[in-house]
């Protein structure tokens, strides 16, 4: 038979869609010229099911295939159940659903309690039963096996050193128990998982917004089966109230490049593009309405004599251009800098000596009064204050000027947030 996707066979029959975990549908068009027959078999010493679709028709057959989900993709397939590293002896067939015993069984998953679980093997395997899979024998083995394991059981103690950390820092991870073969820390604020097998020290990625970020320590226990512990951690700005800090020592997934060209390359944050005004890029969830946003400028090449670089604030929607919203305060090589206000122009345009090499720019925002500030100069390079102010939250955004630019050293502070002593 000819397989594919609205393509037309003849005389179809035959057609497997169970394998490897995967299920495939098959429809067809025109009424009453196929008609369809599914069966199914016990294959590989009955670990597996195979379903067959008998297809067949008087011409030619118009159909689409498509894969589908199996009731339990990635099935264990081993020829007994085990419980851990424990062989209970009892036979794995599969339950013509594409899972197996072991599957229906789930020792491999956290549970409340030990009870929980014999609870839920008892009521899994009589289901078995009645429906042929298992024997009362082998339901009652199985039943046995998991009251004597520990799945369930709180059999180790797991710790922070602290519930409250600033992005950037590493945290102690304790451990105690007489069961662990290793345990692996993860967490989605973490620069990685840690593997152990008792204390271990894990780093909260710089780049980490304030808030809830819960660390999962998975537990191998020497039986073979598994603990998870979840540890409450809330990443919370630092004492300057800095909510957001990149340094550009690897790769970041902090940031969405919108337009140019974008890549972290030699420890700072590059663009590269001078063919076009407004290249930009933005903060992956953060929002700011009054702080700072500080950066280094390094101009590479420039396009024309007017290239800049700067900071795009309180943009309504991540990813507008400066002429869609917000507040864009930029540089130029020459030195000067302009608050450009999205919907009306330039604000207000300062001046002074022009700059060479990496370059410090802040940007403070204070309801109605935005001032930027060049180098390690105490005096604002321009303040204006905007008589119909755009107000509330918005992203923060990078953006380039027919100018090839270098950022590095980026933090964001807000304004009104508690921060750590």
């Amino acid at each position: 038979m000819v397989v594919g996707s609205r393509s037309e066979a003849v005389g179809v029959s035959g057609v497997v869609v169970n394998r490897d975990g995967r299920s495939v549908e098959i429809r067809w068009s025109g009424a009453g010229s196929a008609a369809l027959w599914p069966s199914s078999a016990q294959v590989a010493g009955g670990s597996r099911t195979l379903q067959v679709l008998d297809l067949k028709a008087a011409g030619p057959l118009a159909y689409d295939i498509r894969v589908v989900d199996d009731a339990c993709v990635g099935s264990d397939e081993r020829a007994h159940v085990f419980i851990g590293d424990r062989d209970t002896h009892v036979a794995n067939p599969g339950d013509g659903t594409g899972c197996t015993v072991a599957d229906r069984l789930r020792a491999g998953e956290q549970w409340d309690s030990h009870r929980a679980f014999v609870t839920h093997v008892t009521k899994t395997t009589t289901a078995l039963v009645r429906k042929r899979v298992l024997t009362r024998r082998d339901a009652a083995r199985l039943v046995a096996a998991a009251a004597r394991s520990d799945v369930g059981k709180n059999l180790v103690t797991a710790s922070l050193s602290t519930t409250e950390a600033v992005a950037g820092t590493r945290l102690d991870v304790r451990l105690s128990g007489r069961t662990i073969r290793e345990a692996t820390v993860s967490g989605p604020c973490l620069t990685g998982d840690v593997t152990t097998t008792g204390a271990a020290q894990v780093t909260v990625r710089e780049t980490t917004l304030p808030g809830s970020c819960p660390i999962t320590v998975r537990t191998v226990r020497t039986s073979g089966t598994t603990e998870l512990d979840t540890l409450p951690l809330t990443i919370v700005p630092d004492a300057q109230g800095v909510v957001f800090r990149d340094g550009f020592s690897a790769p970041s997934q902090a940031w969405t490049a919108v337009d140019g060209s974008w890549s972290v390359t030699g420890g700072v944050y590059r663009q590269q593009d001078t063919t076009r005004t407004g290249w930009r890029t933005v903060v992956n969830g953060l929002t700011i309405e009054d702080g700072t946003v500080e950066t280094s400028l390094d101009f590479r090449t420039l396009a024309t004599s007017t290239a800049f670089g700067g900071v795009q604030v309180r943009t309504a929607a991540p990813g507008d251009s400066y002429t869609q919203s917000g507040y864009l305060v930029y540089l130029r090589p020459n030195g000067s800098v302009d608050i450009y206000k999205a919907g009306a122009g330039v604000l207000a345009t300062g001046t002074g000596p022009a700059v060479t090499g990496p370059v410090k720019f802040r940007v403070e925002l204070r309801g109605a009064e935005l001032r930027a500030f060049v180098g390690d100069d105490p005096a604002p390079r321009v303040t204006v204050t905007d008589p119909s102010p755009i107000t509330g939250p918005g992203s923060v955004q990078l953006v380039t000027g027919r100018a090839a630019v270098d950022f590095d050293g980026v933090r964001v502070t807000r304004q009104g947030v508690r921060v750590t002593r």
